[in-house]
């Protein structure tokens, strides 16, 4: 009774490793590798910019008092504009040193603006430059935008791998296709480089509003997958 019990659990296991072995062998034939992408420039329809308070000092208290000073007035009149989303960053106190000596002490505090109302920020920077040092500003679809046009390119993307899976099964005289795996890449977004505006002015200097235009950016959605060939 055991020997018979024995010899047919034997026999399962034996005809489940060859199934597997058949499964993995069938797996591994009529395999094809391909890409397939879709594009799109996409206006950049946000402004954002970075500005900066600096103040140097013989005395630590006296410089990050300024520094101070000048952000409050920088955000009240940022307070003042419509459809800006302000926020102040990176402070910093710091010794200015001269052959190993403390000589100074200098203190910094960013602010960063963004909108999509360009014309606001630009007449903002032109008066924030009497006081504040531009930093940096560039140009980037929102997020919004991003996400509509990723959507838009992944349905083209899928609809190019599905065209080429048909051409290589018909290429290769296959009655049809299974597709083993599938991977999505929607990280394919090149800006264009940030503008930089790194001049001081004076304190109280007038400045003229920058002229600014937005551009566009290239947006990328791929698709890289595996597809196994039916010969019937």
């Amino acid at each position: 009774m055991k020997t018979t019990v024995f010899a047919s659990a034997a026999l399962l296991v034996s005809l489940l490793a060859s199934g597997v072995s058949l499964a993995a062998d069938e797996l591994h034939y009529n395999l094809y590798n391909f890409t397939a992408e879709a594009q799109q420039m996409v206006e950049n329809d946000l402004m954002q910019a970075t500005l900066s308070a600096t103040h140097e000092s013989n005395r630590a208290a006296e410089a990050a008092d300024t520094v101070n000073q000048q952000m409050q007035w920088a955000l009240s009149l940022a307070k003042n504009k419509k459809a800006l989303t302000v926020s102040t960053g990176q402070y910093h106190t710091s010794p200015v040193y001269k052959s190993g000596k403390i000589v100074a002490w200098r203190a910094s505090q960013q602010l960063h603006i963004e909108t999509e109302e360009f014309g606001v920020l630009t007449d903002l920077i032109g008066d924030l430059q009497q006081r504040l040092k531009l930093d940096a500003m560039q140009f980037t679809p929102t997020p919004e935008t991003r996400r509509r046009t990723e959507d838009a390119l992944l349905v083209k993307a899928l609809d190019q791998f599905k065209t080429r899976a048909k051409v290589v099964a018909k290429t290769m005289a296959a009655s049809n296709y299974d597709i083993v795996n599938l991977a999505i890449n929607t990280g394919g977004y090149h800006p264009p480089m940030p503008q930089m505006r790194m001049k001081a002015f004076a304190m109280n200097e007038s400045v003229a509003d920058p002229s600014v235009e937005g551009g566009s950016s290239a947006m990328t959605v791929s698709v890289t997958g595996q597809i196994q060939l039916r010969h019937q």
